[in-house]
């Protein structure tokens, strides 16, 4: 890749802890297993993955005052990601985030404490403003409240990018479409942001729709199943690069995270989606929620293997 991009992310980040179990699991009863401490958040994994594919970054967030705070910053550091732009909410913990994987490393049920992101206002970012826009391109999570994504939507200059989290944060970007540049959805959450109950529908159909609400580039992703892509002018599949899976955890932020750097390279969507795809994969084989093994030589490696 020519030169370094330069990308501001504006989320969370939190404190992974993930279990583990040793063979199937068993609900509601104590599982044998391995339990892991890792950095994590959607902000944060995206920022962290987009450092490793060569770009510099910035991540403005909210720190809370804990133990846990200094173990972010540390980390944050080592992974090459500006802090510079946060701050402190004095009081207030470090965000949670405590998941249980099956035994084959796929989410099974997941509790998250991002309640710092609720202080990440505009008044906020109001003094950040001129910095922020003088990135290359921003991306956001859905864990920032609703009236704050409406107020980047309104005053960030550069193109932007989301990421809905989950369901029930996915509507807090419903008013916000035409002002995204790259959306990646999962099928419940564009669902949601569609207020469709048609799930037997293709789901190119549900990337179509959302590029024809006014996102310019839309990629939905579906594990197994890979990512579908649609925009003004092509739609279709991208199939999931298959390979070794220790935990699912980080590969969506890594999806976005690949295929955003990939249309600021000038490729297409269909290509932004094989990248995706590919750094999807490399993520899966780590049980972090970023392969510290992520480069961007090894995600085109791996994506134009498989390239048709």
């Amino acid at each position: 890749m020519a030169g370094r991009r330069r990308i501001c992310v504006i989320g969370g980040v939190n404190v992974d802890i993930a279990g583990l179990p040793d063979a199937k699991l068993i609900p509601g009863d104590s599982n044998p297993g391995s339990v892991s401490l890792s950095l994590g958040g959607v902000g944060r994994n995206i920022a962290e993955s987009i450092s490793r594919l060569g770009a510099d970054v910035s991540l403005v967030t909210l720190l809370g005052d804990d133990l846990y705070a200094d173990w972010i910053r540390n980390g944050c550091d080592r992974a090459a990601i500006d802090l510079s732009l946060s701050g402190v909410l004095k009081g207030m913990p470090s965000g949670i985030y405590l998941c249980v994987n099956d035994e084959h490393g796929n989410l099974t049920a997941a509790v998250s404490d991002m309640r710092l992101c609720d202080a990440i206002s505009p008044a906020f970012l109001a003094s950040r403003l001129a910095m922020i826009n003088a990135f290359e391109a921003v991306v956001i999570d859905a864990n920032l409240p609703a009236a704050t994504i409406r107020w980047l939507a309104d005053y960030v200059k550069v193109p932007i990018a989301a990421d809905p989290v989950s369901v029930k944060k996915a509507d807090r970007l419903q008013d916000v479409l035409p002002a995204l540049t790259l959306r990646k959805p999962n099928l419940p959450e564009a669902m949601k942001l569609l207020q469709s109950d048609e799930p037997e529908k293709e789901p190119v159909a549900f990337a179509e729709e959302l590029a024809a609400a006014g996102v310019q580039n839309v990629m939905l992703t579906m594990g197994s199943r890979g990512a579908f892509y649609a925009n003004a002018h092509i739609s279709g599949h991208q199939p999931c690069l298959t390979g070794t899976i220790v935990s699912t955890n980080g590969c969506g932020d890594a999806a976005l995270s690949a295929s955003l750097m990939a249309l600021l390279e000038g490729r297409d969507l269909r290509e932004a989606a094989l990248i995706g795809q590919a750094a999807s994969s490399i993520c899966a084989r780590s049980p972090k929620a970023v392969n510290p093994e992520m480069t961007w030589d090894a995600v085109c490696e791996l994506a134009f293997q498989h390239q048709s």
